[in-house]
């Protein structure tokens, strides 16, 4: 479900999903929800994350293992974490630099990571529609990976 979010950053300083910072106490709370959630696909988060395509890897395995019965699994964890994220899900803490901030990631990597989860919390949001057009989905993440 992790989609790969390659963007041309040809002059572009930051990519503004949800503007400003994040209070130092909203980005702990931030982290350690994130934390835990990574830890689900026995990610080790504490000082930093994998590249985007690593993580992209594990949560697809999920799906692949599962198939659709995967993307239930997949929105339980996601669920998960927006449920101890709360509002958070939708602030500064969750945007491009405050990824850069807690996981010290470079700007790509962090609009990766960022735009990913809005990505993810809508498909899971609309889980119906994507296990209509799993088989659709599923190709064209297995295209991403070949």
């Amino acid at each position: 479900l992790a989609h790969l979010h390659k963007y041309a950053l040809s002059g572009v300083s930051q990519v503004r999903n949800f503007p400003g910072k994040c209070a130092s106490t909203d980005q702990l709370q931030t982290k350690g929800c994130l934390d835990a959630y990574f830890s689900m696909f026995s990610i080790d988060s504490s000082t930093t994350l994998p590249e985007f395509l690593e993580y992209s890897a594990k949560t697809n395995s999920i799906i692949r293992l599962y198939g659709v019965a995967g993307m239930d699994i997949y929105c339980n964890f996601e669920a998960t974490l927006e449920s101890c994220l709360g509002p958070l899900m939708n602030s500064a803490c969750m945007n491009p630099d405050s990824f850069t901030a807690m996981y010290g990631v470079n700007q790509t990597e962090s609009i990766e990571y960022a735009t990913s989860f809005q990505v993810e919390s809508y498909t899971c949001q609309n889980i119906d529609i994507s296990k209509k057009y799993f088989d659709c989905m599923n190709g064209i993440d297995a295209d991403h990976f070949q």
